[in-house]
């Protein structure tokens, strides 16, 4: 693993992190122990309290597949139900709907496979809509990080 960047936020050098850590932070400090708790990070929070905004999007809230409607040849879907909406992570509605409306084997069997299916699309649509730079910061080791 190369060594992570300074700290944007303390300028401090980067402390050792296990994988599964890595990239929680980002932009804030891609891998800074000593800028923010676990809990911050899950609440999208910097160590001042303020919000992070990278990463962050509209949510569902309720993204289970009564709350979706698909057309008979999967070419349009359109959303329902939005009572729970709100901000956060956009993988967060993905969780929510895995483990809400997926088989529990197929979880267990394909779970990487749906993540990295959802990773690929999401990079396409930033790509079309011309925001390279979005796409290259959301590595499927941040969106992994945020699930």
């Amino acid at each position: 693993m190369p060594p992570a960047p300074p700290c944007t936020c303390c300028a401090t050098a980067p402390q050792v992190l296990t994988p599964q850590h890595q990239c929680l932070l980002l932009p804030l400090a891609p891998s800074c122990t000593s800028c923010a708790t676990a809990s911050q990070v899950l609440k999208g929070l910097r160590p001042d309290g303020s919000k992070v905004t990278s990463h962050r999007t509209l949510l569902h809230g309720d993204a289970k597949s009564a709350n979706f409607m698909i057309t008979a040849d999967c070419s349009a879907c359109a959303a329902y139900d939005f009572q729970y909406c709100g901000e956060g992570f956009g993988v967060r509605d993905v969780a929510y709907l895995i483990a809400s409306s997926v088989d529990q084997d197929v979880v267990e069997q394909q779970e990487q496979q749906l993540l990295q299916y959802y990773h690929a699309k999401l990079q396409q649509c930033l790509q079309a809509q011309g925001k390279a730079d979005a796409a290259a910061r959301y590595t499927p080791e941040v969106m992994t990080a945020h699930y």
